[in-house]
């Protein structure tokens, strides 16, 4: 005896970076210092070496919303706020693929394959980046001057890029140099 059946179920469907055409870029995604949003960074406290691990895998979105923030999909914060709000529903533009912590030079560098067919000509050496992540604790130091937050185990979420003529946080933060360009042998096929 047969038994035919149908199975119908629905399908998800992931894109391989490997399968696409891609630029690489080495960059800096993080070094010591205050950002403009009056957040202090430092290698140990903020645990670039946490940092870089975390960074790996993570998406990579260009621009900025209508408010002038990273132009991402929604996230929770650990506080219970959130961020993108406003996401315009664009797709992330690449990846990060490498991350580490340079002890020498004592910020993250990543390497990022951008596989978006009209930033991957665009983006150049000084495009800036923008870090949006979740720290364990801001730890506020008092200053003559100001309060400023120290971040206390910093984790990545995703990143932005930014022409260089625009405002970001840190201004160490920023693509370094093109390293290769990548063709997929399939990739005229796969689209």
């Amino acid at each position: 005896m047969t038994i035919e059946f149908i199975y119908k179920s629905p399908i998800i469907i992931e894109e391989s970076i490997s399968n696409k055409d891609y630029k690489a870029f080495e960059v800096t995604l993080l070094g010591e210092g205050v950002s403009g949003h009056k957040i202090e960074y430092i290698c140990e406290e903020t645990n670039f070496d946490y940092v870089a691990k975390t960074a790996v895998g993570k998406d990579i979105y260009y621009g900025q919303d209508i408010v002038g923030k990273h132009d991402a999909p929604p996230m929770k914060t650990v506080d219970g706020k959130t961020s993108g709000e406003f996401y315009s529903g664009r797709p992330s533009i690449g990846k990060i693929v490498k991350a580490w912590f340079d002890r020498k030079l004592r910020k993250v560098k990543a390497i990022i394959h951008i596989t978006d067919p009209i930033y991957k000509d665009q983006i150049k050496p000084d495009w800036g980046i923008s870090i949006r992540g979740v720290c364990d604790t801001l730890k506020p130091i008092l200053t003559k001057a100001k309060t400023i937050f120290r971040a206390i185990n910093m984790r990545i979420h995703d990143i932005n890029l930014f022409q260089p003529k625009q405002r970001r946080g840190m201004q160490t933060s920023k693509v370094e140099k093109i390293l290769s360009v990548e063709k997929h042998p399939n990739a005229d096929r796969l689209e």
